[in-house]
């Protein structure tokens, strides 16, 4: 049984069609001496949400941008602004389709009633092109498709789109809840400091060429460092353009001191 076309409206005609598991599609048997109780909150196991909790969704690449709605109905990723409403969104449980704060008649959605491989935000009709699921970090829809940070460009105003499942981090997200706590940051913004080791010479962290040593303190530039809160990197006073860093791309063990890009090493 499928109500025909989608249409979630009083007196629409109730069909038959060829089964695509879309909200128009599934019933609810509910015996007259049960009690009708449709939760609005809490985890929805299925799609692994929580009902109608405001989230950002914050791409697992290393600039960790958010996904925002741009020019009303694009998905692109973008530096993540606390409050923006633009980049925050719901899972509605009546349509089961996951919402944009900003536009509240709209849900994720590929267009082209699914045919194509844009994604975008379009008025709500819990067609199975709307219906996205949050699952082992990937944002998928019922068809299978997840979504994309498109070519795996961590860059402003990046496309997003859905593609075929292949787990690399440009496919990789958290659901990061607007009522969750920021995680504390132990340091004090953009103030100098030492780094002291506590081994008996209490030596100092010192950048020597692109290198770190210790060495006693001699109040060199090379020894004095600062949290910059931009890229969340600790730079060196000595060097401001560049960040401590792990060589290789994160892939070693070695510090050196490279330019700041905010990436995750």
């Amino acid at each position: 049984m499928d109500v025909s076309g989608g249409r979630d409206k009083e007196g629409n005609n109730v069909i038959t069609w060829n089964r695509h598991n879309g909200a128009n599609q599934k019933w609810k048997i509910l015996y007259l001496d049960e009690k009708d109780e449709e939760p609005t909150s809490g985890l929805d196991e299925d799609s692994g949400l929580f009902r109608n909790r405001p989230f950002y969704l914050i791409s697992r690449l290393p600039k960790h941008r958010a996904l925002t709605v741009v020019h009303g109905h694009q998905l692109r990723i973008q530096d993540k602004k606390k409050g923006n409403n633009n980049q925050i969104f719901y899972f509605d449980h009546l349509t089961r389709t996951v919402k944009s704060k900003a536009y509240t008649a709209k849900s994720m959605s590929i267009p082209g009633r699914g045919g194509q491989n844009q994604i975008s935000i379009e008025t709500t009709n819990a067609r199975w092109w709307q219906l996205f699921d949050f699952k082992n970090a990937n944002v998928v829809n019922e068809k299978g498709k997840v979504l994309d940070v498109r070519g795996g460009q961590d860059r402003q105003n990046q496309d997003v789109i859905v593609w075929s499942r292949h787990n690399g981090l440009n496919q990789q997200w958290d659901v990061v809840y607007t009522d969750e706590p920021e995680p504390p940051v132990n340091f004090e913004p953009n103030k100098p400091f030492v780094l002291i080791n506590q081994m008996a010479g209490k030596r100092l962290l010192t950048l020597s060429g692109s290198n770190f040593v210790i060495q006693s303190r001699n109040n060199s530039p090379e020894q004095l460092f600062k949290f910059d809160p931009a890229t969340k990197t600790i730079k060196m006073f000595s060097n401001q353009a560049h960040s401590l860093a792990l060589s290789h791309s994160g892939k070693s063990r070695n510090l050196i001191a490279h330019k700041t890009d905010g990436a995750w090493y």
